[in-house]
């Protein structure tokens, strides 16, 4: 971990020549896909094949499969690499061919398709979040020490609860412990 160092971080910013902050926040956002959420479906009594934009065709193909009563192995999810393959497609009711419009004509493709009403209505909204950046400077402006105090909302909390450890979201938190929650992010800060 290069450029971790650990001490009394506020103490040396307030002793700093120049100081810097910042703070970032964000509202109740909704993931707002840059079309409708969608997806097509072709049910028979022996197979159930669904085309979608989505980042969890697994769980698209549990979802349809089960729906539509029949094994794993007898469904089929084509991913569409679409801009809105975001993590909102997870919710599988969109994504099974439930309710009886496939199963009401056996064999033709269905389109499903939420309203952009009903997508907002339903979607899964990402939680609100601040966060403070506070650093020390010295007289050739290279940083000294920074803190970066995040308050947000878990997502684990409510839909993966184990990875939650001694009540820290480590995912949330990212970055400000020298055990890496998500190594491929982009978006670590350390506190150093």
């Amino acid at each position: 971990m290069a450029n971790w160092g650990e001490g009394d971080a506020l103490k040396t910013i307030a002793a700093a020549p120049r100081k810097v902050e910042a703070t970032y926040s964000t509202p109740f956002l909704a993931h707002a896909c840059m079309e409708p959420m969608n997806a097509t479906a072709r049910w028979t009594p022996e197979r159930v094949e669904v085309w979608l934009p989505t980042q969890n065709a697994e769980a698209s193909l549990a979802a349809s499969t089960e729906e539509a009563g029949l094994p794993l192995d007898k469904g089929e999810v084509y991913k569409l690499d679409l801009a809105a393959a975001s993590a909102a497609r997870r919710r599988p009711g969109l994504h099974a061919p439930g309710g009886g419009h496939c199963q009401a004509v056996p064999g033709t493709p269905v389109k499903l398709l939420w309203t952009r009403e009903e997508d907002q209505a339903h979607d899964f909204y990402r939680p609100i979040s601040m966060c403070k950046l506070t650093a020390g400077l010295d007289a050739k402006r290279q940083s000294l020490r920074a803190a970066h105090p995040r308050f947000r909302q878990s997502i684990n909390a409510r839909v993966n609860p184990g990875a939650i450890k001694e009540g820290r979201d480590m995912r949330q938190l990212q970055g400000m412990f020298k055990e890496p929650a998500m190594p491929s992010s982009a978006t670590a800060c350390r506190i150093s």
